[in-house]
């Protein structure tokens, strides 16, 4: 709209009075870190430590899977495992109930991703009987299905709205990942591997650039993988490093898109036991130069989430059959145990 033109005697006034008055200083934001201790959910201001704790009310047969806060807002969504499968709910963070958000009993639904926007959640439902993805909105859960195929295993989102999807046929058909529009219409095929798997097409922050991680199409538990680095056309594909596949840690864009995290193999010629021993490291998009991060022994390291703010990088570990959450302080290189042992996981960030 366009601004209305006070009249002169006002304009006087306010200038002298603005003029006279200290300004506000700019309310700074506070990563907040969220994660699970065994059935409570724990919420921890980043900068000042404080912490509060909430009780969940999880649904009968149900168990924790997955942590997604909306990249704007206080929506915070959940995914569980149930014995139907696992189940998308939204999770009201100081009271500790749950929604569901698909109102169809016994049908199963997988988180993908949230719009930027942090309204609506995508969602692939009833993944063995009518498979369908569909944008879900987190409010009123209202659904809208998306033509996209029902064989697609992953989706990711460009800045512009534009989604990135992964589909397969099947084992030993390799994989295809495509550019939809907002809609979900294919715009045209990004990537083609006859012998791969496409593992998490994740798009820089600027949209860009893709980064990816391939895996070999076989019967391999838990096979080495490798990471990849693309144009946003999927032209001009660059190796970065091998990079663990079979645990499904996808890598991490840092938010001003210079760096990747990523998880790695420590004993690549292990791929038929798990668990395997992993760790973390970053690379530095513009020289291609790898940076390790931790250097656990015998531990399974999980996939690295970056705060909003991109100067901490959390992740959980499993070491001596005990889970924990860590963070990486990205400016001091130092690592911080921020949850007790035992059953902590699912780091996430959200910024307030």
């Amino acid at each position: 709209m366009p601004k209305l033109l006070l009249p002169t005697f006002f304009s006087l006034i306010t200038f002298i009075l603005t003029s006279c008055t200290p300004a506000t200083p700019p309310t700074l934001t506070q990563p907040t870190l969220f994660y699970l201790q065994g059935t409570t959910l724990i919420s921890r201001e980043w900068r000042n430590g404080d912490e509060s704790s909430t009780p969940l009310n999880l649904p009968p047969g149900c168990a924790l899977w997955s942590l997604h806060p909306a990249p704007r807002g206080d929506a915070l969504a959940l995914e569980l495992y149930c014995a139907s499968g696992p189940a998308v709910v939204m999770l009201e963070p100081t009271s500790g109930e749950m929604r569901p958000l698909i109102d169809e009993p016994g049908t199963d639904s997988h988180f993908f991703a949230w719009d930027a926007d942090g309204q609506s959640l995508y969602l692939k439902i009833d993944s063995l009987g009518n498979a369908r993805i569909a944008r879900v909105d987190a409010e009123s859960g209202k659904l809208k299905e998306l033509p996209l195929p029902a064989t697609t295993y992953d989706l990711g989102l460009l800045p512009s709205g534009e989604i990135i999807s992964s589909q397969t046929a099947g084992l030993g058909f390799g994989a295809e990942t495509w550019l939809s529009d907002e809609k979900g219409r294919p715009l045209y095929r990004l990537i083609v591997e006859p012998e791969h798997i496409v593992a998490f097409a994740r798009p820089s922050p600027d949209g860009k650039q893709i980064a990816y991680i391939l895996m070999p199409d076989g019967q391999t538990p838990f096979p080495l993988g490798a990471l990849w680095l693309a144009d946003a056309e999927g032209q001009n594909p660059q190796f970065i490093a091998e990079a663990d596949a079979g645990h499904g840690f996808a890598p991490a864009w840092s938010p001003n898109g210079t760096r990747i995290a990523f998880v790695v193999r420590e004993n690549p010629d292990d791929a038929q036991t798990d668990p395997s021993s992993t760790n973390l490291a970053l690379v530095n998009v513009a020289g291609a130069e790898i940076t390790p991060i931790t250097d656990f022994e015998e531990a399974l390291v999980g996939a690295p989430v970056w705060s909003p703010d991109g100067m901490a990088l959390s992740f959980d570990v499993v070491e001596n059959g005990k889970m924990s959450v860590w963070v990486y302080d990205a400016a001091t290189g130092e690592l911080f145990q921020v949850s007790e042992s035992g059953t902590a996981c699912c780091p996430a960030w959200t910024e307030r």
